[in-house]
């Protein structure tokens, strides 16, 4: 179950990038604002491109104690249909983030989401997000599929954390870039009419610090 304070944190960010206004949230009771918190890291550069953000154009983040959050611009729209290109039934953004150094180690250790959908019967809408960072062959992944008919809002707010085993760690004392691919998709079938829009993700990181000699 999502916590009411965790609905409230997604709504604050929600808000602030202008998704949705005061008073659409139902379902709040006493709604608190999650304390505040340092960042859990600096982040040196993070840029984004793919089919739902070319060019990272519209594309806007904000780190908020150890999650960040990313917002898709309108272009990050998955659809099928007979009026529909064939190609427009998947869409994604890769993030390419990089961190300053700082003796610590990070993993990327549980998923939010907020997205539309417009699914008729038996239809699927599916998130699937994946990871890596430069120069490592592991790879981590998280996936999600809802099924029709739906129509509105689809969300998770960290309700499922990705498996101690399987978490993929920043090497330590390297600068690596950690690539994150996030994409909606729908099935490629132009009978049904389909639409899925992925709005925001968080992405919430574990830290560990390194043990590096001499230091």
């Amino acid at each position: 179950m999502i916590s009411s304070s965790s609905i409230w944190q997604m709504f604050t960010l929600l808000s602030f990038f202008g998704e949705v206004a005061v008073g659409q949230t139902p379902g709040l009771d006493s709604p608190r604002v999650p304390p505040g918190g340092g960042a859990a890291f600096a982040i040196k550069s993070l840029v984004f491109n793919g089919s739902g953000c070319p060019g990272g154009v519209g594309t806007e983040y904000q780190l908020q104690g150890d999650i960040l959050w990313i917002k898709f611009p309108s272009s990050m729209h998955a659809e099928t249909g007979w009026d529909s290109s064939e190609s427009n039934f998947r869409r994604n953004c890769i993030a390419t983030l990089r961190v300053n150094e700082s003796f610590q180690s990070y993993a990327l250790d549980s998923v939010a989401w907020y997205a539309t959908v417009g699914l008729p019967e038996q239809s699927t809408s599916t998130l699937h997000i994946s990871w890596f960072y430069e120069g490592q062959k592991a790879m981590g992944s998280f996936e999600s599929t809802l099924t029709g008919p739906a129509s509105g809002n689809w969300f998770d707010n960290f309700s499922q954390a990705i498996p101690s085993q399987k978490l993929i760690w920043k090497p330590c004392a390297l600068d690596r870039a950690l690539n994150i691919n996030s994409e909606i998709r729908l099935p490629l079938s132009p009978e049904a009419e389909a639409s899925a829009d992925l709005k925001v993700v968080g992405l919430r990181f574990k830290k560990r610090n390194c043990l590096i000699p001499g230091f």
